[in-house]
């Protein structure tokens, strides 16, 4: 009894399973050909741009292919494009950091003719010093041309109190009074 139960079981459960194989293989078959006629209604909706209709066929479809992409995942694309342009720049600030290296490098080696450093202690001491002594200079340029300039005001000043004080002088300078006797006498020169 339990032979024969096993073995109606055994058929029952081979027969179910080729049919659920053949219900997967159908549904596939299904999506497959929707599949592919999304893809060719998409590729047909979507024309190429000139300059790739001179490519192969090959490279059209997957050229349709990438614009298709393009169109479904916009985010996708602009994020692509942004770590793009990111490492271009990343590259472009690499390259300047390299020129700026060497050219410390270069800086160091002259360094290194005219000084003998024992150790990078020594240089880094000697670096800190030319630091510091160049704040130094540079504050006390800050004062010469502080003095420069408050001298030049002092100077502006003074010529324009010169200026007005002149220009007071002539005001109060009375007009010159002319002897009446002169007067008198040119009239009679003139009169002769």
């Amino acid at each position: 009894m339990f032979k024969n139960f096993s073995q109606q079981l055994g058929t029952n459960l081979s027969s179910l399973k080729d049919e659920l194989s053949k219900q997967i293989q159908e549904k596939r078959d299904d999506f497959n050909e929707l599949y592919e006629n999304s893809t060719q209604q998409s590729t047909s909706n979507m024309t190429l741009p000139e300059e790739y209709k001179i490519l192969p066929k090959e490279v059209q479809v997957k050229m349709l292919k990438f614009m298709k992409y393009e169109e479904k995942y916009p985010q996708l694309l602009n994020a692509y494009k942004k770590f793009r342009q990111d490492t271009i720049d990343l590259n472009n600030a690499n390259d300047e950091l390299e020129k700026k290296i060497k050219e410390q490098d270069s800086y160091l080696n002259v360094l290194k003719e005219y000084y003998i450093f024992s150790n990078e202690e020594d240089l880094r001491d000697f670096l800190v010093k030319w630091t510091e002594r160049e704040t130094l200079v540079k504050e006390e340029l800050n004062l010469k041309n502080k003095e420069i300039n408050e001298l030049k005001n002092r100077i502006n000043t003074l010529e324009q109190e010169k200026e007005e004080q002149k220009e007071e002088a002539v005001i109060e300078e009375p007009e010159p009074k002319i002897d009446e006797k002169e007067d008198k006498e040119e009239d009679k020169v003139e009169e002769k």
